[in-house]
């Protein structure tokens, strides 16, 4: 009897204490979250090398396509022109596209600004250098080489692109003042240009003008018996 009932208390389940639970279930260790990766260091961009920043300007301005696939009548002579302006600190140089289109460069290299063209007194501007280069057109001599070299300190030098070739016109500012000359008349021109461009520059967008350093002298006033 005695194994009878030890049986039936197992089979009850009277051998299992009442309080019974199952072992707790230890809570997984969060690991502490990982600092984020600093960013890596930008990149420091390389230099330009100002020579070679002026060689691509010319490169590109005089190896342009012409306005128009065929000439038309009355189309000017020239319809690229780069400006270079020297002095004893370095260089401007001055990139008209014709009719009106007119960028400056610092003589760092870097992209200074680019005039609108829907400016009055820049189209203006734009348009009496184009017609003092027409008009002198039959003296400018066409080069026989790439050679866009700068000019020496205090010397400016104008490249002009055609359908026929590139001609070089190198102009002295500080040269004996002659009466229509050719180089006395261009100077006035692009001078009064870059003038325009300042100005319209300082009024419109910000109180920074051009580096002026290398700008063309205020070309002097002949005398009066001079114009005799």
């Amino acid at each position: 009897m005695a194994l009878l009932k030890e049986l039936l208390k197992k089979i009850r389940g009277e051998n299992e204490p009442d309080d019974y639970s199952e072992p707790p279930v230890s809570e997984p260790v969060e690991k502490p979250a990982e600092a984020p990766a600093s960013p890596a260091p930008k990149p420091v961009p390389p230099v330009a090398d100002p020579a070679a920043v002026y060689r691509k300007i010319r490169s590109q301005a005089l190896g342009a396509a012409p306005p128009v696939a065929v000439r038309t009548e009355g189309e000017p002579p020239f319809y690229s022109a780069v400006i270079d302006i020297a002095s004893a600190e370095g260089c401007t140089t001055m990139v008209c596209r014709y009719p009106e289109e007119v960028n400056l460069y610092t003589r760092r290299g870097d992209v200074m600004m680019g005039v609108q063209k829907n400016a009055p007194e820049v189209e203006e501007a734009a348009g009496l250098l184009w017609k003092v280069m027409g008009h002198f057109a039959s003296q400018i001599a066409f080069m026989k080489d790439e050679d866009y070299q700068l000019p020496g300190a205090g010397k400016h030098r104008v490249f002009l692109l055609a359908r026929d070739g590139i001609g070089r016109l190198d102009i002295d500012p500080t040269a004996p003042y002659e009466s229509g000359s050719m180089e006395r008349t261009v100077l006035y021109a692009y001078y009064h240009l870059f003038r325009c461009i300042a100005k319209c520059r300082a009024e419109h967008e910000a109180p920074v003008q051009p580096d002026e350093s290398a700008a063309p002298a205020e070309p002097a006033e002949p005398e009066q018996d001079e114009q005799a």
